[in-house]
């Protein structure tokens, strides 16, 4: 069960509410929009926000996350175009739409006291080297049992971030297509093309891992059981096999060894690719 900070309580507030995401799904590489997560049709123009103390900033829905520092704490709504409530130490409610950054006090304060509901900690996961305006979060994290628990979005713009996942625990991204058109998220060994423009996301398979590009652009990645493939407009293609990765192994009480994949697909001068 997760714990919240506050009890919501009733104020005067904006009385639209947002719509059922719609999704659609296509295939990589052909150019039409994928199942990105849309906003509510009234988000984008939704009436200004309250004033917010210092030190708090509404996040733009049109907008992708902006940047913010390790004294400052994320909160995203549980839906794209929904609120993210504040309560005041007298009960006074304050809903923002669809988020916020804060400076923090102290680890997980707001200025003012302010409380919040925890599910709304948002966290980036992996920047990356390459520069990238989209990022990847978790939020309503989950304690207990064998790891931490979250759900896991794709967050091209405030409004248009796609839920990957609603239960996530290990999270890995590679951002380091060189025409940045693809992120490769893997979550708990479960491997996705995301289209970074859109949000739209593509299954690869299992146990993937150890992504690279090609000259060209094109995606090859390995297998756990030493697979060496490439991403083409049809789907994977299987180049051959090699050596064999290790599984991840362990538990909580003597530590985990994470998977180790086979080496990453390498090209030469002419661009053919080599694996082993």
């Amino acid at each position: 069960m997760r714990t919240y900070l506050v009890v919501l309580l009733a104020l005067a507030s904006c009385d639209d509410k947002s719509s059922p995401a719609a999704t659609t799904a296509v295939k990589p590489g052909s150019g039409e929009a994928g199942s990105a997560t849309r906003p509510a049709p009234d988000a984008a123009v939704a009436p200004p926000g309250p004033k917010l103390p210092a030190g708090i900033r509404a996040l733009v829905a049109a907008d992708p996350l902006p940047a913010h520092g390790p004294d400052e704490l994320l909160l995203l709504a549980a839906t794209p175009g929904g609120a993210v409530i504040l309560e005041t130490h007298n009960g006074k409610r304050i809903e923002v739409r669809d988020g916020l950054v804060a400076t923090t006090t102290k680890p997980y304060e707001l200025p003012g006291d302010l409380a919040y509901d925890r599910a709304d900690i948002a966290e980036l996961v992996e920047t990356g080297e390459l520069p990238h305006t989209a990022q990847v979060v978790t939020r309503a994290e989950e304690s207990g049992g064998d790891f931490p628990h979250h759900e896991v979005w794709f967050v091209p713009t405030v409004a248009t971030r796609t839920r990957l996942v609603e239960d996530g625990s290990a999270i890995r991204v590679d951002w380091n297509d060189p025409q940045h058109r693809w992120a490769v998220v893997v979550i708990d060994e479960k491997a996705q093309l995301i289209d970074v423009k859109t949000g739209a996301a593509t299954p690869i398979g299992d146990n993937v891992g150890s992504p690279s590009y090609a000259p060209d652009g094109t995606l090859y990645y390995r297998t756990l059981d030493g697979g060496a493939w490439r991403w083409t407009d049809h789907g994977p293609e299987k180049l051959g096999k090699g050596r064999r990765g290790k599984a991840s192994t362990g538990n909580l009480n003597d530590g985990i060894e994470p998977a180790r994949y086979p080496r990453p697909v390498k090209f030469g001068k002419t661009g053919k690719p080599s694996f082993r």
